[in-house]
């Protein structure tokens, strides 16, 4: 009897180990070559995709970008890139402005750093119609928040302007 007990405890151990070995142990750590390689952008992220971002800079013409309001083909923003800045595409940066893509979020972002703000704000967004290669109406997919630096003007200060030629976009009237 005393045998039998033992016999089913070990059977049991086993058991459990077998368990804990296959259902609660950690899969090996796969190590991918970074996306970032020095002298490479950062892989385009689609945004609203769950596909994780492509390996390999873009090499195309053109790539596509899905928004929620559907898929906008424009010139490779990676080709125009002047330079990267913490996983931000840099594609303008002067003085009065600086136009950047976030590829993690697939969003645009247009900042204004001088005064008259409208008349930079014009300015800015016709360099990023040229950049991107879009129509008025394709660029009003994107998603492109505009604004401007606390120095610009008191009036603009802290509020998120959209493309000024969009539906929806706040205005500014001096």
């Amino acid at each position: 009897m005393r045998k039998l007990f033992y016999v089913i405890a070990a059977i049991a151990l086993m058991g459990v180990f077998v368990f804990f070995l296959f259902f609660f142990r950690k899969s090996p750590a796969l190590h991918l070559p970074s996306p970032q390689t020095e002298g490479v952008l950062p892989a385009v992220q689609i945004a609203g995709s769950s596909t994780p971002p492509a390996r390999e800079t873009p090499t195309g013409e053109t790539i596509t970008i899905g928004t929620s309001r559907g898929s906008v083909t424009m010139r490779n923003l990676y080709k125009a890139a002047v330079d990267t800045e913490e996983g931000f595409l840099i594609l303008k940066d002067s003085d009065d402005y600086k136009l950047q893509y976030d590829p993690a979020s697939g969003e645009f972002s247009i900042y204004v750093f001088r005064a008259p703000f409208d008349d930079v704000r014009k300015k800015a967004e016709e360099e990023f119609l040229a950049l991107l290669n879009v129509s008025l109406e394709t660029a009003c997919r994107l998603t492109v928040s505009v604004s401007a630096f606390p120095n610009v003007e008191r009036d603009v200060r802290g509020t998120i302007f959209g493309l000024s030629f969009c539906p929806n976009s706040i205005q500014f009237n001096q």
